[in-house]
């Protein structure tokens, strides 16, 4: 799209064009003028390259962010089209992506439950996630997942949800408001781990709040608040990983939880897994747990 400034100079090379068309038309006016009019056409074709240049960069940008669109989109319909084969949902799944996981993000959940069998799931954040676990739950005949959330009309949405899929026996969403805890000598607003008290031997952790408006680094205390309550070979999913904020939570993880490391990530780097040193490897987008499903 043309800037301001770009006009200016299309509109100012549009009257030099006839300054010089006027000029030529007198040529009984003298050499001093040519030389002026000359002058004035190389300013005009310079300025003329200078908006073909800006107009040529534009082009180009435009035309590598709709490639990295169709991308994307690409990504985000193949993933779609493979959890509805995989989990074979009763009714049509809610919309992806936004405040809810993308598709993308929800294949590599359900990528790891398939794969990983767990017992048990807690999730930070309840929504479309919840009720994509609880499908993968239900498709390998074990487990539970315990959804946290601090908003409780959020919380009552996620429940009638899994109601209408008929999940209930595979998912609990429990309210937790966020209330402080230290961690470091420092005070975070997470949400209230008393009502995790019977919660012991995660296997998979999936931190997908609280909000980011919270605090800074609003998801950093999920790790070192539950470390404790981690299963040896736990996986941890962070959802939004492509922002700043969740990046650097990451590096904290690493830097202060020792013994874990980024196992994987989604192409779109939304999604990231880490796992302890030593345990066999999660799967990072569902290439062979969703593909040997799809399959079947």
């Amino acid at each position: 799209m043309l800037t301001r400034r770009d006009i200016q100079c299309l509109v100012l090379g549009a009257i030099g064009i006839a300054i010089v068309g006027i000029v030529g038309s007198s040529v009984w006016l003298g050499a001093s003028t040519w030389l002026v009019a000359g002058t004035g056409a190389l300013g005009l074709l310079a300025v003329q390259l200078v908006v073909f240049r800006r107009m040529q960069a534009a082009l180009k940008a435009a035309a590598k962010q709709l490639r990295d669109d169709v991308q994307r989109t690409e990504r985000q319909l193949e993933a779609a089209t493979s959890l509805y084969v995989a989990l074979q949902p009763s009714l049509p799944l809610p919309p992806f992506g936004g405040w809810p996981v993308t598709s993308e993000v929800g294949r590599l959940l359900v990528a790891t439950v398939l794969e990983r069998q767990p017992r048990l799931i807690v999730e930070c954040g309840s929504g479309l996630s919840t009720l994509l676990c609880a499908y993968a739950l239900r498709k390998i005949g074990r487990g539970r997942i315990v959804s946290l959330d601090h908003d409780r009309q959020f919380a009552e949405q996620t429940r009638v949800l899994l109601a209408a899929h008929d999940l209930t026996e595979w998912a609990e969403v429990v309210y937790a408001p966020l209330v402080p805890a230290e961690i470091g000598g420092a005070i975070w607003q997470w949400y209230d781990i008393a009502s995790l008290k019977d919660v012991d031997g995660i296997d998979v952790l999936i931190v997908d709040g609280p909000p980011g408006n919270v605090q800074a680094q609003s998801r950093y205390p999920a790790v070192p608040l539950l470390r404790d309550r981690l299963a040896l070979d736990a996986i941890i999913v962070l959802d939004d990983a492509d922002r700043k904020d969740e990046r650097a939570i990451v590096q904290r993880w690493l830097q202060d939880v020792a013994g874990f490391q980024v196992v994987g990530e989604t192409a779109s780097r939304r999604g990231i897994v880490l796992q302890r040193r030593g345990v066999p490897a999660a799967s990072s987008g569902a290439s062979t747990a969703m593909a040997g499903v799809s399959a079947a």
